[in-house]
C-alpha cells in the first residue's frame, strides 16, 4: 500500500489547490484483533499497543504488527518502558513486566482496581487509576500506594518541568514533584480529563466536551478551544505538532492537530470508532482504539513544499526522512501519473524543477512514499 501526499499546482498561473497533507492522510493497518485497544505508546522503537483481554501489539513501523501473550487475560491499559523493561498496567490492578515480549512476570500490585496509565521518569514508575489510585515503584517490582487525595478516577499522567501531573475525571488534576506527594490544582473545569502529555514547555490535557487544557507549569491552566465534536482521550507529540484523538463526530472528525496547543485543526480519520490513545515514533503517529483500530498518519517529515511558478518552469523542495524513498509524479488529467523524479537520499532535501510545465495547459504534481 502507498501513502500520497498531494501538492496540486496549475504549471502557468495561480494554484489551483492544495490538498491534504500528512495529518489528513491516515492509513488503517491490520491490528490482527478486533479487541479494543486502550493504549500505545512508541518505546525502544517500537510501537507497543495494549488492549483487552490480555492483547499486546508490536510494531517496528506502525505498518505491520506482531500479538504476543500477556500470559494474563485481565487487559492492558497503559505501557512504558525503563531502559531495561517493558511495564504493562491494566484491568484488575494487573501490573506485569518483560525484558522481551516473551518473558512476563506479575507483580504484586495491591489493588485490583483498574490501572489506567504508566510513565516513568526521574528513575519513578507512577501509574494513575480508578478511585483516586496511585501507585509508584522504582524497579516496577514493588509498588507503594500513594495518598492522591480523590476518589475521582485518575485516568492520565505525564511528567515534565521536574513535575508529574495526573488528570482524572470531574476535572481532576493533581502534582507531584516525586510522585509520592500530591497537590490538588485548580483545572477550571468540571469535564472529565482523560489524557495529558508534556511537550514544547507546556502540559497539554484532554477531556470530555471537547476540553482541552494547557499550562507551562502543571499549576495555572488555560482553556484552550479545541473545534472537536466530541470528547477527546488521548494526545501525542512529534516534529513540532501536536495530534489528539477521541471520539468520532461529523465525517469520522476524532483528530485534531496544532502545532501551538492553542490553535487546532480538526482532521478526517476515515474511521468511525473511537480512537483512545496516540503516539510519535520514526516521523508517524500511530492511534488505537475501539473494535482493534490502528491508524498512522502520514510520515510528517516528508513534504514537497515551496511551489514556484513562473513562466514555464515549476519549482518545488522534497524533503525526505531518514532511510525513506520518495518520487515526484506528474499528470495532466489527475488520472494518468508518470515518475518525473526518485529521491532516495536518507535523509535528503532535493531540488525539483520541471522546465517542460509550459508546454501543457495545466500540469499536476504528487510526492508518493511507500
Amino acid at each position: 500500500m502507498k501513502t500520497t501526499i498531494l501538492t496540486i499546482v496549475a504549471a502557468c498561473g495561480l494554484p489551483l489547490a492544495i490538498s491534504a497533507g500528512p495529518l489528513d492522510l491516515w492509513t488503517s493497518r491490520n491490528s490482527g484483533t478486533t479487541n479494543n485497544l486502550y493504549g500505545v505508546s512508541f518505546v525502544n522503537g517500537n510501537f507497543v499497543a495494549v488492549g483487552a483481554p490480555g492483547a499486546i501489539l508490536t510494531s517496528p513501523d506502525g505498518i505491520a504488527w506482531s500479538s504476543h501473550n500477556l500470559g494474563n487475560t485481565n487487559g492492558g491499559a497503559g505501557v512504558t518502558f525503563d531502559g531495561n523493561k517493558y511495564v504493562v498496567v491494566g484491568f484488575g490492578g494487573v501490573i506485569l513486566t518483560s525484558p522481551d515480549f516473551v518473558n512476563w512476570a506479575q507483580q504484586t500490585s495491591g489493588t485490583t482496581n483498574l490501572l489506567r496509565e504508566i510513565t516513568y521518569a526521574s528513575g519513578t514508575f507512577v501509574v494513575m487509576g480508578k478511585l483516586g489510585t496511585i501507585l509508584t515503584s522504582a524497579n516496577a517490582t514493588n509498588w507503594i500506594s500513594q495518598a492522591s487525595g480523590t476518589t475521582n478516577d485518575l485516568q492520565g499522567v505525564a511528567f515534565g518541568n521536574g513535575t508529574f501531573v495526573a488528570v482524572g475525571k470531574g476535572g481532576r488534576i493533581l502534582t507531584s514533584p516525586t510522585g509520592t506527594a500530591w497537590t490538588s490544582r485548580n483545572s477550571g473545569t468540571i469535564h472529565d480529563l482523560t489524557g495529558v502529555t508534556y511537550a514544547n514547555g507546556k502540559f497539554v490535557v484532554l477531556g470530555d466536551f471537547a476540553t482541552i487544557l494547557t499550562s507551562p507549569d502543571g499549576i495555572s491552566w488555560t482553556s484552550q478551544n479545541s473545534g472537536a465534536p466530541n470528547e477527546l482521550s488521548g494526545v501525542g507529540f512529534g516534529n513540532g505538532i501536536f495530534v489528539a484523538v477521541g471520539s468520532a463526530g461529523g465525517p469520522n472528525q476524532n483528530i485534531d492537530t496544532s502545532t501551538d496547543a492553542v490553535n487546532w485543526t480538526l482532521r478526517v480519520s476515515g474511521t468511525g470508532p473511537s480512537l483512545y490513545r496516540t503516539a510519535f515514533g520514526k516521523g508517524r503517529f500511530v492511534a488505537v482504539g475501539n473494535q482493534g483500530t490502528i491508524l498512522q498518519s502520514a510520515d510528517t517529515s516528508l513534504g514537497l513544499t515551496s511551489p514556484n511558478v513562473g513562466g514555464s518552469t515549476f519549482t518545488a523542495t522534497i524533503t525526505n526522512g531518514v532511510g525513506q524513498v520518495s518520487r515526484v509524479q506528474a499528470s495532466t488529467n489527475l488520472t494518468t501519473w508518470t515518475d518525473v523524479l526518485t529521491n532516495s537520499s536518507t535523509p535528503a532535501t532535493a531540488q525539483f524543477q520541471d522546465v517542460t510545465a509550459g508546454n501543457y495547459p495545466r500540469r499536476f504534481y504528487r510526492l508518493v512514499v511507500p
